[in-house]
Protein backbone atom coordinates (compact mmCIF):
# COMPACT_ATOMS: atom_id res chain seq x y z
CA UNK A 1 0.00 0.00 0.00
CA UNK A 2 1.07 3.45 -1.21
CA UNK A 3 2.22 5.65 2.12
CA UNK A 4 -0.32 8.75 1.92
CA UNK A 5 0.76 11.92 -0.26
CA UNK A 6 1.69 14.44 2.15
CA UNK A 7 -0.43 17.95 2.55
CA UNK A 8 1.01 21.19 1.00
CA UNK A 9 0.23 24.01 2.88
CA UNK A 10 -1.67 25.21 4.40
CA UNK A 11 -3.74 22.09 4.66
CA UNK A 12 -0.82 21.05 6.46
CA UNK A 13 -0.93 23.50 9.16
CA UNK A 14 2.05 25.26 7.85
CA UNK A 15 1.72 29.32 6.23
CA UNK A 16 2.19 29.73 2.55
CA UNK A 17 5.20 32.69 2.47
CA UNK A 18 4.52 33.80 -0.51
CA UNK A 19 0.91 34.97 0.54
CA UNK A 20 2.25 36.78 3.99
CA UNK A 21 2.71 40.45 2.18
CA UNK A 22 -0.60 40.20 0.48
CA UNK A 23 -2.31 39.44 3.68
CA UNK A 24 -0.66 42.66 5.60
CA UNK A 25 -1.25 44.45 2.36
CA UNK A 26 -4.90 43.72 2.63
CA UNK A 27 -4.85 44.91 6.16
CA UNK A 28 -3.47 48.14 5.33
CA UNK A 29 -5.53 48.70 2.42
CA UNK A 30 -8.81 48.12 4.61
CA UNK A 31 -7.61 50.75 7.75
CA UNK A 32 -6.91 53.51 4.66
CA UNK A 33 -10.61 52.42 3.23
CA UNK A 34 -12.21 53.10 6.31
CA UNK A 35 -10.13 55.99 6.76
CA UNK A 36 -11.22 57.40 3.39
CA UNK A 37 -14.41 56.68 3.58
CA UNK A 38 -14.68 58.67 7.27
CA UNK A 39 -13.39 61.77 5.24
CA UNK A 40 -15.55 61.71 2.41
CA UNK A 41 -18.81 61.39 4.55
CA UNK A 42 -17.95 64.52 6.34
CA UNK A 43 -18.89 66.29 3.05
CA UNK A 44 -20.90 64.50 1.16
CA UNK A 45 -24.87 63.05 2.09
CA UNK A 46 -25.35 59.49 2.50
CA UNK A 47 -29.07 58.14 2.96
CA UNK A 48 -29.81 54.67 4.49
CA UNK A 49 -33.63 53.06 4.70
CA UNK A 50 -35.00 52.15 7.97
CA UNK A 51 -36.98 49.61 7.03
CA UNK A 52 -34.13 47.71 4.51
CA UNK A 53 -30.67 47.71 3.24
CA UNK A 54 -30.98 50.22 0.39
CA UNK A 55 -28.35 52.75 0.43
CA UNK A 56 -28.17 55.91 -1.55
CA UNK A 57 -25.39 58.82 -1.87
CA UNK A 58 -26.98 62.19 -2.50
CA UNK A 59 -28.60 64.88 -0.74
CA UNK A 60 -32.09 63.64 -0.72
CA UNK A 61 -33.33 60.04 -0.75
CA UNK A 62 -34.81 58.69 -4.67
CA UNK A 63 -38.41 58.03 -5.22
CA UNK A 64 -37.45 54.76 -6.63
CA UNK A 65 -40.41 51.97 -5.11
CA UNK A 66 -38.02 48.70 -4.50
CA UNK A 67 -38.43 48.77 -0.15
CA UNK A 68 -38.79 45.23 0.84
CA UNK A 69 -38.71 46.22 4.42
CA UNK A 70 -41.61 46.23 7.04
CA UNK A 71 -44.64 47.93 6.49
CA UNK A 72 -43.20 48.03 2.80
CA UNK A 73 -47.22 47.81 1.32
CA UNK A 74 -48.40 51.49 3.61
CA UNK A 75 -45.65 52.99 2.17
CA UNK A 76 -46.03 52.16 -1.47
CA UNK A 77 -42.48 50.62 -1.59
CA UNK A 78 -40.77 53.51 -1.09
CA UNK A 79 -38.01 53.94 0.97
CA UNK A 80 -37.95 55.78 4.79
CA UNK A 81 -34.75 57.85 4.34
CA UNK A 82 -32.73 58.62 7.71
CA UNK A 83 -28.83 59.57 7.80
CA UNK A 84 -26.31 56.83 6.63
CA UNK A 85 -22.94 56.15 8.27
CA UNK A 86 -19.91 54.36 7.84
CA UNK A 87 -21.40 50.94 8.12
CA UNK A 88 -24.03 51.42 5.29
CA UNK A 89 -20.96 52.03 3.20
CA UNK A 90 -19.16 49.27 3.90
CA UNK A 91 -21.24 46.17 4.98
CA UNK A 92 -19.91 45.05 8.08
CA UNK A 93 -19.13 41.33 8.00
CA UNK A 94 -17.69 39.35 10.81
CA UNK A 95 -17.23 35.98 11.32
CA UNK A 96 -15.62 33.90 14.28
CA UNK A 97 -11.63 33.77 15.44
CA UNK A 98 -10.24 30.43 15.09
CA UNK A 99 -7.43 30.39 17.56
CA UNK A 100 -6.45 26.93 15.86
CA UNK A 101 -7.35 26.45 12.22
CA UNK A 102 -6.76 23.01 12.19
CA UNK A 103 -8.73 22.04 15.21
CA UNK A 104 -12.09 20.55 15.06
CA UNK A 105 -15.21 22.60 14.24
CA UNK A 106 -16.86 25.27 16.66
CA UNK A 107 -20.26 23.10 18.54
CA UNK A 108 -22.82 25.42 18.91
CA UNK A 109 -22.36 25.28 22.99
CA UNK A 110 -18.90 26.78 22.37
CA UNK A 111 -20.50 29.53 20.31
CA UNK A 112 -19.80 32.51 23.57
CA UNK A 113 -17.04 31.56 24.32
CA UNK A 114 -15.00 32.34 20.67
CA UNK A 115 -14.02 35.45 19.00
CA UNK A 116 -16.13 37.54 16.40
CA UNK A 117 -14.30 39.88 14.05
CA UNK A 118 -14.00 41.27 10.54
CA UNK A 119 -14.05 38.44 8.20
CA UNK A 120 -11.38 39.96 6.03
CA UNK A 121 -9.10 39.97 9.45
CA UNK A 122 -9.68 36.72 10.25
CA UNK A 123 -8.50 35.77 6.31
CA UNK A 124 -5.35 38.00 6.73
CA UNK A 125 -4.62 36.39 10.38
CA UNK A 126 -5.09 33.49 9.22
CA UNK A 127 -2.92 33.89 6.00
CA UNK A 128 -0.12 35.14 8.25
CA UNK A 129 -0.78 38.57 10.08
CA UNK A 130 -0.04 38.70 13.89
CA UNK A 131 -2.07 41.29 15.73
CA UNK A 132 -1.63 40.76 19.19
CA UNK A 133 -5.42 41.57 20.24
CA UNK A 134 -6.20 38.42 18.11
CA UNK A 135 -3.70 35.43 18.87
CA UNK A 136 -3.28 32.66 16.81
CA UNK A 137 -1.62 29.45 17.30
CA UNK A 138 1.23 29.18 14.18
CA UNK A 139 2.75 25.62 13.65
CA UNK A 140 6.40 24.90 13.18
CA UNK A 141 6.14 21.34 12.10
CA UNK A 142 3.63 20.56 8.69
CA UNK A 143 0.59 17.95 9.83
CA UNK A 144 0.92 14.30 7.91
CA UNK A 145 -1.79 12.75 6.67
CA UNK A 146 -2.11 10.07 8.87
CA UNK A 147 -1.86 12.62 11.96
CA UNK A 148 -4.67 14.88 10.74
CA UNK A 149 -7.22 12.81 13.28
CA UNK A 150 -4.72 12.68 16.30
CA UNK A 151 -4.17 16.65 16.11
CA UNK A 152 -8.25 17.08 15.70
CA UNK A 153 -8.65 15.01 18.94
CA UNK A 154 -5.34 16.47 20.53
CA UNK A 155 -6.41 20.10 19.90
CA UNK A 156 -8.55 20.96 23.03
CA UNK A 157 -5.96 19.68 25.23
CA UNK A 158 -2.69 21.04 23.75
CA UNK A 159 -4.36 24.35 22.04
CA UNK A 160 -3.56 26.01 25.54
CA UNK A 161 -0.07 25.07 26.17
CA UNK A 162 1.35 26.01 22.54
CA UNK A 163 -0.70 29.16 22.52
CA UNK A 164 1.10 29.82 25.51
CA UNK A 165 4.31 29.00 23.68
CA UNK A 166 3.89 30.95 20.94
CA UNK A 167 2.46 34.03 22.26
CA UNK A 168 5.81 33.95 24.48
CA UNK A 169 8.17 33.19 21.33
CA UNK A 170 6.56 36.11 19.80
CA UNK A 171 7.23 38.64 22.61
CA UNK A 172 10.53 37.80 22.75
CA UNK A 173 11.11 38.22 18.92
CA UNK A 174 9.45 41.64 19.72
CA UNK A 175 12.12 42.26 22.21
CA UNK A 176 14.89 41.40 20.58
CA UNK A 177 13.93 43.44 17.44
CA UNK A 178 13.61 46.29 19.89
CA UNK A 179 16.78 46.05 21.61
CA UNK A 180 18.77 45.63 18.13
CA UNK A 181 16.81 48.69 17.23
CA UNK A 182 17.88 50.86 20.20
CA UNK A 183 21.12 49.36 20.35
CA UNK A 184 21.24 47.86 23.64
CA UNK A 185 21.37 43.88 22.38
CA UNK A 186 23.75 41.79 25.08
CA UNK A 187 25.27 40.67 21.73
CA UNK A 188 26.69 43.93 20.84
CA UNK A 189 27.21 46.56 18.49
CA UNK A 190 29.79 44.17 16.77
CA UNK A 191 27.92 41.26 17.06
CA UNK A 192 24.86 42.25 14.67
CA UNK A 193 26.85 43.61 12.32
CA UNK A 194 28.45 40.65 11.77
CA UNK A 195 25.71 38.59 11.97
CA UNK A 196 23.81 40.49 8.83
CA UNK A 197 21.19 38.58 7.35
CA UNK A 198 20.83 35.71 9.97
CA UNK A 199 19.53 37.92 12.86
CA UNK A 200 16.44 39.34 10.27
CA UNK A 201 13.21 37.39 10.60
CA UNK A 202 12.68 36.46 6.66
CA UNK A 203 9.09 37.98 7.07
CA UNK A 204 9.83 40.89 9.57
CA UNK A 205 6.28 42.29 10.74
CA UNK A 206 7.74 45.41 10.75
CA UNK A 207 9.16 45.22 7.11
CA UNK A 208 5.91 44.23 5.88
CA UNK A 209 3.96 46.14 7.36
CA UNK A 210 5.95 49.41 6.38
CA UNK A 211 6.02 47.13 2.44
CA UNK A 212 2.05 47.46 2.77
CA UNK A 213 1.69 51.23 3.47
CA UNK A 214 4.11 51.97 0.36
CA UNK A 215 2.22 50.26 -2.01
CA UNK A 216 -1.49 50.82 -0.58
CA UNK A 217 -0.61 54.79 0.55
CA UNK A 218 -1.60 56.80 3.75
CA UNK A 219 -5.03 59.57 3.15
CA UNK A 220 -3.17 62.90 4.94
CA UNK A 221 -4.49 65.69 6.04
CA UNK A 222 -3.57 68.58 3.57
CA UNK A 223 -5.60 66.19 1.28
CA UNK A 224 -8.35 67.65 -0.91
CA UNK A 225 -11.36 65.64 -1.26
CA UNK A 226 -10.77 64.46 -5.13
CA UNK A 227 -7.21 62.97 -3.97
CA UNK A 228 -8.94 61.65 -1.10
CA UNK A 229 -11.13 59.91 -2.98
CA UNK A 230 -8.71 58.53 -5.55
CA UNK A 231 -7.02 56.80 -2.98
CA UNK A 232 -10.03 55.56 -1.20
CA UNK A 233 -10.41 53.66 -4.43
CA UNK A 234 -7.25 52.21 -4.98
CA UNK A 235 -7.61 50.99 -1.24
CA UNK A 236 -10.86 49.24 -2.23
CA UNK A 237 -9.36 48.05 -5.54
CA UNK A 238 -5.98 46.80 -3.89
CA UNK A 239 -7.92 45.19 -0.58
CA UNK A 240 -10.42 43.19 -3.42
CA UNK A 241 -7.98 42.31 -5.61
CA UNK A 242 -5.60 40.70 -2.60
CA UNK A 243 -8.81 38.92 -1.16
CA UNK A 244 -9.63 37.34 -3.88
CA UNK A 245 -5.88 35.97 -4.03
CA UNK A 246 -5.65 35.06 -0.41
CA UNK A 247 -9.22 32.77 -1.12
CA UNK A 248 -7.75 30.78 -3.60
CA UNK A 249 -5.14 29.07 -1.16
CA UNK A 250 -7.29 29.55 2.46
CA UNK A 251 -10.28 28.24 2.38
CA UNK A 252 -13.67 30.86 2.78
CA UNK A 253 -17.04 29.43 3.60
CA UNK A 254 -20.26 31.40 2.60
CA UNK A 255 -23.86 29.96 3.83
CA UNK A 256 -26.27 29.72 1.16
CA UNK A 257 -29.13 31.27 3.14
CA UNK A 258 -28.05 33.73 4.99
CA UNK A 259 -24.70 35.94 5.12
CA UNK A 260 -22.56 33.60 7.60
CA UNK A 261 -19.34 33.45 6.57
CA UNK A 262 -16.64 31.21 8.04
CA UNK A 263 -12.93 31.42 7.57
CA UNK A 264 -11.23 27.83 7.75
CA UNK A 265 -10.92 24.64 6.28
CA UNK A 266 -14.60 23.40 8.04
CA UNK A 267 -17.84 25.18 9.04
CA UNK A 268 -18.63 25.48 12.50
CA UNK A 269 -21.67 23.96 13.79
CA UNK A 270 -23.44 27.11 15.26
CA UNK A 271 -27.30 26.77 14.75
CA UNK A 272 -28.48 30.42 13.80
CA UNK A 273 -29.69 30.27 10.48
CA UNK A 274 -32.78 31.98 10.56
CA UNK A 275 -33.11 32.14 6.90
CA UNK A 276 -35.70 30.37 5.02
CA UNK A 277 -36.85 26.96 5.96
CA UNK A 278 -34.45 26.70 8.82
CA UNK A 279 -36.41 24.65 10.71
CA UNK A 280 -35.86 21.90 8.72
CA UNK A 281 -31.97 22.33 9.26
CA UNK A 282 -32.64 22.39 12.69
CA UNK A 283 -30.89 26.10 12.36
CA UNK A 284 -27.92 25.48 10.61
CA UNK A 285 -25.74 26.61 8.21
CA UNK A 286 -25.22 25.64 4.40
CA UNK A 287 -21.62 26.08 3.62
CA UNK A 288 -20.85 26.46 0.13
CA UNK A 289 -17.30 27.64 -1.61
CA UNK A 290 -17.61 31.57 -0.77
CA UNK A 291 -17.01 34.20 -3.56
CA UNK A 292 -15.33 38.00 -3.28
CA UNK A 293 -18.43 39.45 -3.15
CA UNK A 294 -19.53 37.20 -0.36
CA UNK A 295 -16.79 38.04 1.69
CA UNK A 296 -16.65 41.88 1.09
CA UNK A 297 -20.26 42.76 0.04
CA UNK A 298 -20.59 45.93 -2.25
CA UNK A 299 -23.81 47.26 -1.63
CA UNK A 300 -25.09 48.49 -5.08
CA UNK A 301 -26.51 51.96 -5.60
CA UNK A 302 -28.10 53.99 -8.29
CA UNK A 303 -26.10 56.28 -9.75
CA UNK A 304 -26.89 60.11 -9.57
CA UNK A 305 -25.08 62.23 -12.46
CA UNK A 306 -26.23 65.65 -11.09
CA UNK A 307 -26.40 65.52 -7.20
CA UNK A 308 -27.71 69.11 -7.89
CA UNK A 309 -30.80 67.77 -9.82
CA UNK A 310 -34.20 66.33 -8.67
CA UNK A 311 -34.18 63.10 -6.93
CA UNK A 312 -34.17 60.24 -8.89
CA UNK A 313 -38.21 58.99 -10.36
CA UNK A 314 -39.41 55.36 -9.92
CA UNK A 315 -40.39 55.34 -13.72
CA UNK A 316 -37.06 56.07 -15.21
CA UNK A 317 -35.41 53.53 -13.23
CA UNK A 318 -34.45 51.23 -16.57
CA UNK A 319 -32.32 54.24 -17.42
CA UNK A 320 -30.41 54.28 -14.20
CA UNK A 321 -26.39 52.78 -13.47
CA UNK A 322 -25.54 51.13 -10.25
CA UNK A 323 -22.35 50.85 -8.36
CA UNK A 324 -21.09 50.03 -5.27
CA UNK A 325 -21.45 52.42 -2.34
CA UNK A 326 -17.73 53.12 -2.00
CA UNK A 327 -17.17 53.92 -5.42
CA UNK A 328 -20.32 55.81 -5.89
CA UNK A 329 -18.71 58.25 -2.78
CA UNK A 330 -15.70 58.16 -4.61
CA UNK A 331 -16.90 59.52 -8.00
CA UNK A 332 -19.35 62.24 -6.41
CA UNK A 333 -16.11 63.24 -4.58
CA UNK A 334 -14.60 64.16 -7.81
CA UNK A 335 -12.70 60.61 -8.45
CA UNK A 336 -12.03 59.35 -11.69
CA UNK A 337 -14.69 55.95 -12.87
CA UNK A 338 -12.68 52.91 -12.97
CA UNK A 339 -13.08 51.54 -16.46
CA UNK A 340 -14.56 48.39 -14.73
CA UNK A 341 -17.78 50.16 -13.55
CA UNK A 342 -18.29 52.03 -16.61
CA UNK A 343 -20.85 49.70 -18.06
CA UNK A 344 -22.67 49.29 -14.74
CA UNK A 345 -23.05 53.49 -14.58
CA UNK A 346 -24.86 52.67 -17.86
CA UNK A 347 -23.68 56.17 -18.80
CA UNK A 348 -23.77 56.02 -22.40
CA UNK A 349 -27.32 55.39 -22.02
CA UNK A 350 -29.89 59.10 -22.21
CA UNK A 351 -32.30 59.27 -19.61
CA UNK A 352 -35.57 61.51 -21.76
CA UNK A 353 -37.52 64.16 -20.59
CA UNK A 354 -40.60 63.88 -19.24
CA UNK A 355 -43.30 64.44 -22.53
CA UNK A 356 -40.63 61.88 -24.06
CA UNK A 357 -41.15 59.11 -22.07
CA UNK A 358 -43.79 57.84 -23.60
CA UNK A 359 -42.07 57.95 -27.10
CA UNK A 360 -39.18 55.91 -25.73
CA UNK A 361 -39.27 52.22 -27.84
Amino acid sequence: MLPPKPLIAPANGMLVEELIPVAYTVLEARSVLLDGVRRLLKHLPVKACRSCPEVHVGREGHDIRTCQGKNNTARCARHDWMPGYVDDVIFPLDAYHLVDRMARPMKHEERFDVDRIPAIVELCIQAGVDLPEHPTLRRTSPIQPQQRRGVVQEAESDTETELEMALGDMQQDSGHLRREADGTDEQGENDSLHAGENTKRKNDPDDLRLQARTKVGTIDEEDDLKTVAEKTIHAWETMSFGASQLMKVYRVSACGYCPEVHIGPKGHKDKLCGAFKHQWRNGQHGWQEAALNDLIPPRYVWHVRDMEGPPLINKYKTFYGQAPAVIELCIQAGAAIPEKYKPQLRLDVIIPDPDEYDMVA
